[in-house]
């Protein structure tokens, strides 16, 4: 039986590195070749757009594959509120981190991506309204002094790359809030939003992409006369299935591994790609510009570890919040509140007298539940060994104060319910946010 789990054990452990391999070696492949092209075809909206055409033609049949079920149908409103801004934001993030890899060195790029955890407090902040501990902030402060000794060694410095990297950076920072906000508000999965997503982007930037980079294309003679079209275009669709394949394998390892894990593989697949740059492309670098991308991806790697452990601690608070919830609804259950119109006080004594096992207590009913007008009057229901069975009174105003105390009372039970499952909605999405690791270009 041991024996069985370990082999068990090993042969997870081999799937997790298999795939982690890949996930570095496509990531690194794209960017590579990615900077390749753009160094003798300057284009980062048609690198894009086969990036977001892969997605559409290879990720539809990848869920048949895997029997993902289909999407419900998400409301016109909340579609073109959320959804399709999100496709937006994703082709705007993709453009601008092409265009700093165009204009910079891939590694220097991705040394400011790093600096997506600070973004995703701060939006969240701003946003969301989500504090974060001290701990947590002051583990940001390592990303910051990388990224800054990384910036002021950086030999192949370029302002206008340096504000796309960012803005791709934000870009995708905020894409990061707002996808988990709709997978929770849907309740779709991740890779059916992704498919969306990438069609939406695909298809809608197409006229954008006409009259920007085609038309450019079709006026740069240049360009037409000095490149071999047929391994340009091999080149570019390489990008693209390159960064498909990615997406679809760190979605796989995020769902085998730990949040912690998978920041550590993360944070292993940032230097994998910086230091396949350095060495493939042999862009030219110091010591300390070296030292600035070390300290920025370690400081990702602390950041993480930092808000994992904060987030656990939550957790465990939750779980007593969550018992709290469960005990007060069960004296809730017991007690069974039934409430009555401020009209019915007059029929007060008329109970009292021929319902001996319930008691009146008049004081506001906001005390309870805070939604009922003043001067309401709740009875609360006392157990009783000498109950009596003949409850049922042919007094028309008694049977109408009963049906409508029993209606209020299901207003009751539905609102506490309400808040019950907000409350643990709310704790839910906060806890996803902490979770900066995104999939990107």
């Amino acid at each position: 039986m041991a024996l069985t789990n370990d082999s068990k054990l090993f042969e997870e452990f081999c799937r997790i590195v298999f795939l982690c391999v890949i996930w570095y070696a496509s990531s690194a492949g794209q960017n590579v070749i990615g900077k390749q092209v753009l160094d003798y075809f300057p284009y980062p909206m048609t690198i894009t757009m086969s990036h977001m055409f892969s997605l559409a033609l290879y990720l539809g049949p990848i869920l048949k594959a895997w029997n993902i079920p289909t999407a419900q149908p998400i409301e016109r409103k909340y579609y073109w509120s959320v959804i399709v801004p999100l496709a937006f934001g994703k082709f705007y993030a993709s453009v601008s981190s092409h265009f700093s890899i165009w204009k910079m060195s891939v590694s220097y790029a991705h040394t400011v991506k790093a600096m997506m955890p600070i973004f995703t407090v701060t939006l969240s902040r701003i946003i969301l309204y989500e504090k974060q501990t001290t701990k947590v902030y002051l583990s940001l402060l390592p990303i910051i002094f990388g990224v800054l000794l990384a910036t002021a060694t950086e030999i192949s410095f370029d302002l206008l790359g340096l504000l796309s990297s960012l803005s791709a950076t934000i870009a995708f920072a905020l894409q990061n809030i707002f996808s988990k906000k709709a997978l929770r508000d849907t309740n779709v999965h991740h890779l059916r939003l992704l498919l969306t997503m990438g069609e939406l982007a695909c298809w809608g930037m197409v006229p954008i992409w006409l009259l920007t980079d085609v038309f450019s294309i079709i006026n740069d003679q240049e360009t037409i006369n000095r490149i071999e079209w047929l391994p340009t275009v091999f080149l570019i669709l390489t990008t693209g299935f390159l960064n498909f394949l990615q997406n679809i394998v760190a979605f796989s390892v995020l769902s085998l591994v730990t949040p912690l894990s998978y920041s550590v593989a993360n944070a292993t697949k940032r230097i994998i790609v910086i230091s396949a740059s350095l060495l493939l492309l042999q862009n030219p670098v110091t010591r300390y510009n070296v030292l600035g991308m070390l300290i920025a991806i370690l400081g990702v790697l602390y950041y993480n570890k930092v808000a994992y452990h904060e987030r656990r601690a939550r957790e465990e608070a939750d779980g007593g919040k969550e018992a709290f919830f469960k005990n007060q609804h069960q004296q809730d259950e017991e007690s069974s509140w039934i409430l009555v119109s401020p009209s019915d006080v007059a029929l007060s004594s008329y109970h009292q007298r021929s319902l001996p096992h319930v008691a009146i207590d008049i004081s506001p009913v906001e005390k309870m539940n805070g939604r009922l007008d003043n001067g309401g009057i709740h009875m609360k229901e006392i157990k009783a060994s000498n109950t009596r069975s003949d409850v049922k009174d042919s007094d028309q105003s008694s049977e109408d104060s009963s049906s409508d105390g029993n209606g209020d009372k299901g207003r009751q039970d539905k609102y506490k319910r309400e808040r019950k499952n907000k409350y643990h909605r709310n704790v839910r999405f906060q806890e996803t946010i902490t979770e900066h690791d995104t999939i990107e270009a």
